[in-house]
C-alpha cells in the first residue's frame, strides 16, 4: 500500500489511543505530542500521557543544528538529547517556566506566555508603563522571573501571573484578563526592606521568599491576592558571622513544594573559590534544604530528602519523586544556572547534581563551549 496522500496528523483518536498505551519512557510521550496540535490535544487528554509527562522537567538546550529558532530536548535522567526540537527562539532570555509555559519580556516589559507543545501564545500587559530601561539592565534581564498559578490551558479564565522584576526585586501579580499587573508591597507592611529572591504558589497562597544574610533577616510572606493581604509565614535571623549562610555569598532562596506537600525551602551558596576569570560568575558551593513550619514559622534544616529529588533554576522550582522515574537519583538537588547578568559572558556553567547524602557535586548537562555566550538552559515541564 502506498503511502502518498496519507495524513497522519488525523489518525482516528482511538488507534492514536493504542499508540500511547504503548509508550515506555515519559521523553516518548513528548515526542508523540510534538508530531502536530491534533496528536498533542489527543494525548493530553490521556491520563497516562499526564502522568508521565509531568513527572521530570527536562532542559532546553541549544539545538544540534545551531539554529536560532528553536531549542532541543535534553532528558538528565537518560544523559542524552531527546531529539524533539521545540520552536522556542535562543536570541532572549527565558525569564520562567512554569506548568509547561514559557515567559519571555519584550522591549517594553510586556511578558508573552508561550507554551512550546501546542504553540499557544498569551499576551500580557507591561509590568511597568512608560518602562525606560536603566543602563545596568535590558529588558530581558530586568524581569527575574515569571511564575504561574495554574495551566492557563487547564484553567484559562482562573490562573494568575507573578512577576519578580526591578533592581529590588520588586513583586507584582495578575490575574487571568486583567489589563493592568498589581504591585505587592512587601516591603511597606512588614516594614523592612524586602528583596523577593523566588515566589510560588503553595496551598492557593502566593508564597515568597527574600534575600537574606547576615545583616537582613530571612522572611517567608504569604500573599491572598483576593483580599491582598500579606502576611509572614516564617522569618529568622542568620545569628553568626561564622555561620555558612554569612561566609558563603547567598547565590539564592528557593521555595518548593515536596512531593508530600510541605514547604521547603532551599539556599544556595557560592563557592568561596575565586573563579578562574573575570568573565565567569561564581559557582555553587553548597546547598542546605529547609523544611517550613507553617504553624509556628520554624524552620528545621532537613539533612535528607528521602524519595525526593528537587529541580532549581529560572523555572518554578519542582520536586518529583525519583522512584517513577528511571534514572532520576533521589535524595538529591538538581540545579541549572540562572545567574542571568549579562556581565559575565563566560556562561552558562554553573549545573549539577547535588547529593544531600555527601555533599558531592556531579554534572548532568555539559555545553557545548560554542553555546557558553546564549542564554542557560532552562528547565521545563512537559505539559
Amino acid at each position: 500500500m502506498g503511502t502518498k496522500g496519507a495524513d497522519w496528523a488525523w489518525l482516528p483518536e482511538l488507534l492514536l489511543d493504542s499508540i500511547i498505551n504503548k509508550l515506555i519512557y515519559p521523553v516518548d510521550y513528548v515526542r508523540f505530542g510534538s508530531v502536530c496540535k491534533h496528536w498533542l490535544w489527543v494525548a493530553m487528554a490521556q491520563n497516562t500521557y499526564k502522568a508521565c509527562c509531568s513527572k521530570v522537567p527536562m532542559l532546553m538546550i541549544p539545538a544540534r543544528d545551531g539554529s536560532t529558532k528553536s531549542r532541543s530536548l535534553y532528558s538528565v535522567t537518560q544523559g542524552k538529547n531527546t531529539g524533539v526540537e521545540l520552536p522556542v527562539p535562543y536570541n532572549r532570555r527565558c525569564c520562567g517556566s512554569s506548568h509547561g509555559w514559557l515567559a519571555f519580556a519584550m522591549d517594553d516589559l510586556a511578558i508573552i506566555l508561550y507554551h512550546p507543545f501546542s504553540g499557544k501564545q498569551i499576551n500580557l500587559p507591561p509590568l511597568v508603563k512608560n518602562f525606560k530601561p536603566e543602563d545596568e539592565y535590558e529588558p530581558e534581564y530586568y524581569v527575574r522571573k515569571v511564575a504561574l498559578s495554574a495551566d492557563p490551558l487547564r484553567n484559562p479564565d482562573g490562573y494568575e501571573a507573578v512577576a519578580i522584576y526591578g533592581g529590588m526585586n520588586d513583586l507584582a501579580f495578575l490575574k487571568a484578563g486583567h489589563k493592568a499587573w498589581t504591585p505587592v508591597p512587601v516591603g511597606k507592611v512588614v516594614k523592612s526592606h524586602f528583596r523577593a529572591s523566588d515566589v510560588i504558589y503553595f496551598e492557593g497562597r502566593m508564597c515568597v521568599v527574600n534575600r537574606y544574610n547576615w545583616v537582613m533577616p530571612g522572611r517567608i510572606v504569604s500573599v491572598d491576592t483576593t483580599s491582598r493581604r500579606i502576611g509572614t509565614v516564617a522569618r529568622w535571623r542568620v545569628k553568626s558571622q561564622q555561620e555558612e549562610e554569612a561566609t558563603m555569598a547567598q547565590a539564592g532562596a528557593y521555595l518548593v513544594e515536596s512531593s508530600c506537600g510541605e514547604l521547603l525551602m532551599v539556599n544556595r551558596l557560592l563557592s568561596t573559590e575565586a573563579p578562574s576569570t573575570s568573565n565567569e560568575a561564581p559557582s555553587t558551593g553548597k546547598l542546605k534544604v529547609y523544611k517550613i513550619q507553617m504553624r509556628d514559622g520554624r524552620r528545621e534544616e532537613v539533612k535528607n530528602l528521602g524519595d525526593d529529588s528537587i529541580f532549581l533554576g529560572d523555572n518554578q522550582s519542582a520536586s518529583v519523586l525519583a522512584s517513577e522515574v528511571v534514572g532520576c537519583q533521589p535524595n538529591s538537588i538538581y540545579y541549572s544556572d540562572d545567574y542571568c547578568e549579562f556581565a559575565y559572558p563566560d556562561g552558562p556553567h554553573d549545573m549539577a547534581i547535588f547529593d544531600l547524602r555527601d555533599g558531592s557535586f556531579r554534572s548532568h548537562y555539559v555545553p557545548n563551549p560554542l553555546h557558553k555566550k546564549m542564554p542557560p538552559p532552562l528547565w521545563i515541564l512537559s505539559r
